[in-house]
């Protein structure tokens, strides 16, 4: 008998021991599924980081690959504003000694509609098109079974999406024209804005580059909230662990566009257009432009 009563005292410790350790190894699993979930969400949001700074620098640099080729038509010599103060397209059918300035007012509208083309290209790329595709690439790091966005709930970008460009500022003269017939010379000749023509004061002219244009970081912000969408189910175990949300998780990254030629845009406070010409001229015979790369993100801030 006294055999029997030790049998059944050790059933009931092995059966305590195998309740604790069924518990135990529960709660770990709880453990490492809700761990994991954070590992995870963290590099997924490390990635919508990179990749929003990223797209962000990949659209500020093909706005300059798209302003740089028409800000060198604006340093064409006497087309255009290479020489400050004269513009002239002389008139191709000949009216002797009759002005025309039919010309001056197409030059006019032609660099008018140049100038218009750069800014509509400054405002989109270096702004609400540059925030919309960073926000969008950071939404769709990850995707859920219907392929709906489950990344990063938004983005904050630390720096301005600016292009940085300067427009010049000054007086352009649209010269009209006039035929002449003598015996030494018959062709058009240039005339003032002051006999025929038109003159604009302190008109748009050309982009130059803005204070710290070659250092321009884009430095974003990716968040995701602990009520977050993709964060619902989780913790598992909340009683066992007391938990009641996941926390919020945030990441930053910083991209920025460079090249190897030159700046593309003349420096600030250029006299002549022709320095916007000649600040395209490396790019057109390279064949090359702006690129983005990821760059660290430096102090106080750790990539």
């Amino acid at each position: 008998m006294k055999g029997n009563k030790s049998v059944k005292q050790e059933d009931g410790q092995i059966l305590v021991f195998t309740v604790l350790s069924i518990l135990s190894l529960t709660m770990l699993w709880l453990m490492v599924i809700n761990i994991g979930k954070m590992v995870k969400d963290r590099v997924m949001m490390q990635n919508a980081a990179d990749c929003a700074a990223q797209t962000a620098a990949c659209i500020r640099a093909r706005g300059l690959n798209m302003i740089g080729p028409i800000n060198a038509l604006l340093g064409i010599p006497v087309l255009t504003l290479g020489t400050p103060d004269f513009v002239w397209w002389p008139c191709p059918i000949p009216h002797y000694w009759v002005s025309c300035t039919h010309t001056a007012e197409q030059a006019k509208i032609f660099i008018d509609g140049l100038i218009k083309s750069q800014e509509e290209i400054n405002k989109t790329y270096g702004g609400g098109w540059a925030w919309i595709q960073a926000n969008t690439v950071a939404k769709r790091q990850e995707l859920n079974s219907r392929s709906e966005p489950y990344g990063a709930d938004g983005i904050i970008p630390l720096d301005s999406f600016s292009l940085r460009l300067h427009r010049n500022m000054g007086s352009i003269s649209y010269w009209g024209t006039v035929w002449v017939q003598l015996p030494a010379y018959t062709g058009p000749v240039p005339v003032p804005p002051s006999v025929k023509g038109i003159k604009v004061d302190k008109g748009k002219r050309w982009y130059e580059q803005d204070n710290g244009f070659d250092k321009k970081k884009q430095r974003i912000v990716a968040y995701k909230r602990a009520e977050s969408i993709s964060n619902r189910g989780y913790p598992f175990g909340k009683k066992l662990f007391s938990l009641t949300k996941m926390p919020g998780i945030s990441t930053i990254a910083a991209a920025q566009p460079y090249n190897t030629i030159g700046p593309m845009f003349p420096k600030k406070g250029q006299k002549y257009g022709l320095s916007a010409a000649k600040e395209f001229l490396p790019f057109a015979k390279q064949h090359k432009g702006w690129d983005a790369q990821l760059v660290p993100v430096g102090s106080p801030y750790q990539h």
